[in-house]
């Protein structure tokens, strides 16, 4: 299951994220910065393999 909550910047989306994990029973919560250097990895190493 993934769920994403968006917003903007102080609108609570860990607040909200941490709350909907702990009622689901989901242990595992990926913070925004995470998944934005995993995607900017991603890019970077794809991006050696352009012609």
């Amino acid at each position: 299951m993934v769920i994403l909550i968006t917003g903007t910047g102080c609108a609570g989306k860990s607040t909200l994220a941490m709350a909907l994990a702990e009622r689901l029973n989901i242990t595992s919560v990926l913070q925004t910065d995470m998944v934005y250097y995993t995607m900017m990895s991603m890019e970077r190493h794809l991006n050696k393999f352009r012609c």
